[in-house]
Parts: C-alpha cells; structure tokens; sequence
C-alpha cells in the first residue's frame, strides 16, 4: 500500500485535473469464449493468455489507489 499512496502522491503533486473511467472489471475477466472447428474439436481461443491478464487486473488494486 505504500507505493500506491506514493504514486497517488505523485500523481496529484503534478497535475490539477486527473479524469478517470469507470471500468467494469467484471466485464474485463470474463473467460473467452471457446472455439469450434470444423472437425468437432475445440481450437486455440486466447484464454491462457488471457488468464495472465486476469491476475494482473485483480492484482492492480485499483479501488485502493482511489481511495487515496
């Protein structure tokens, strides 16, 4: 929690006008849909990438950087 209220610091120090957006982050992690070939076996779709990328949202902590 240290670095988000130093970044927030920061951040805020510099500028007078900060806009944010309203993300759903719900709508952010949801799984990719699957993918059906031709043959009847399901193809690469993304979602172990993706899985990544769903950490690392819920790991930003973004609703405790705003509270600063």
């Amino acid at each position: 929690m240290d670095w988000q209220f130093k970044l927030a610091y920061h951040l805020f120090s510099d500028v007078s006008v900060i806009f944010l957006e309203d993300l759903q982050i719900a709508n952010l992690v949801r799984r990719c849909k699957a993918k059906l070939g031709d043959n009847g076996q399901f193809l690469p779709n993304g979602q172990s990438a993706k899985s990544g990328l769903n950490k690392s949202l819920h790991d930003a902590a973004t609703i405790n950087f705003l509270m600063f």
